[in-house]
């Protein structure tokens, strides 16, 4: 087919007999092994019939539909061409070839109906819900920052534009994983609160404004820092205090200690956040330390019965924005526990 001269976006409607087959349609600039440039019905189950895309005006495109099996169905594509306006234009639609930010979507739960079929993605035993993974489950998250950014704006007396809106979003995101790329979560994490303050204030970003996430940069985790414990001979239940102390840092990271299986942390005291096992050693974890901010962490362990030597440490920090594990910093140390009437 070919574009009208002065049109700017595609919408293709696709209606099927009979009703529940799942097709994917394609569509391709200026041949059928032309660029591909939208696609629709790649998720399983529910097949959607609405596809929009930007086009120039005057060039052709190919529609490919190929369905998922090999079945009789009938398929009507309704097309419907709108024309260029002049820029800029406030309620044009908005193209993103691109994620626009990442926000939850992980097992996610919500309403679904008893006979829904997808249900059945991850079932669970609640009648009326399921959780679901991906972006169908993502994207109403997105939907709803962008709402309260609306709602800010007006209740301020801000004008705004859907631009606008995308904008502030996509540059208030965060790049808190290395596993992000711009084609995997876009301008990085969402971060409502800071966008919603943007908007309250009418101070909307600009294109220039949105910088993408750092794909592909190996960074590695700097740390230093010592050990201390209050001896190194201990009887069956006396206690051992331990201070890992954080003295330089050049990431936001957790930190942690490890502790021999047989000695019991005592998790009301100090700054225990969790306590882990891990086959003959067990991890303590505490808080987060950041850059240029030295900080300690106290904890409590109770020696076991059973006369021997046990290894202490090393602790480790680990930063989501650097590729590296877990960093050891401090010395590892062994520690006796000795029969009384020994």
């Amino acid at each position: 087919m070919g574009a009208p001269n002065d049109a700017d976006v595609l919408e293709l409607d696709l209606s099927l007999t009979p009703d529940g087959e799942q097709i994917t349609l394609i569509v391709r600039r200026g041949s059928k092994d032309g660029e591909e440039i939208a696609k629709l019905g790649e998720e399983p189950v529910y097949q959607h019939t609405t596809l929009t895309t930007d086009v120039e005006g005057g060039e052709s495109y190919w529609i490919e539909v190929e369905p998922a099996t090999n079945v009789a169905v009938t398929y009507e594509i309704d097309l419907e061409a709108f024309e260029r306006v002049g820029e800029p234009h406030r309620y044009r639609p908005v193209g993103l070839y691109r994620p626009g930010v990442a926000t939850p979507g992980n097992s996610v739960m919500s309403t679904v109906g008893p006979t829904d079929p997808l249900d059945a993605l991850e079932p669970d035993e609640e009648p009326h819900y399921t959780p679901m993974t991906g972006t169908s489950m993502a994207c109403p998250a997105a939907a709803g920052v962008c709402s309260l950014l609306i709602d800010a704006a007006r209740k301020n007396g801000h004008d705004w534009t859907p631009a606008e809106i995308i904008y502030t979003v996509e540059s208030e995101a965060e790049d808190v994983h290395t596993a992000y790329t711009p084609w995997n979560a876009g301008a990085g994490f969402v971060d409502a609160a800071a966008a919603v303050r943007r908007a309250e204030a009418g101070d909307f970003a600009t294109h220039g404004d949105v910088e993408l996430v750092d794909p592909d940069t190996p960074e590695a985790l700097e740390v230093t820092g010592s050990r201390e414990d209050d001896g190194s001979a201990f009887t069956a239940g006396q206690t051992n205090r331990v201070d890992a102390t954080v003295e330089s840092l050049s990431h936001e990271a957790t930190v942690r200690d490890v502790v021999p299986a047989e000695w019991s942390v005592d998790e009301a005291y100090g700054d225990v956040g969790r306590v882990e096992e891990a086959g003959d050693v067990q991890y303590v974890y505490f808080g987060t330390a950041v850059p240029d901010e030295a900080h300690t962490f106290t904890y409590f362990a109770e020696a076991p019965a059973e006369t021997g030597t046990y290894a202490f440490g090393p602790a480790e920090a680990n930063a989501a924005k650097t590729d590296d594990d877990w960093v050891a910093f401090g010395e590892s140390d062994d520690n006796a526990v000795v029969d009384e009437e020994t």
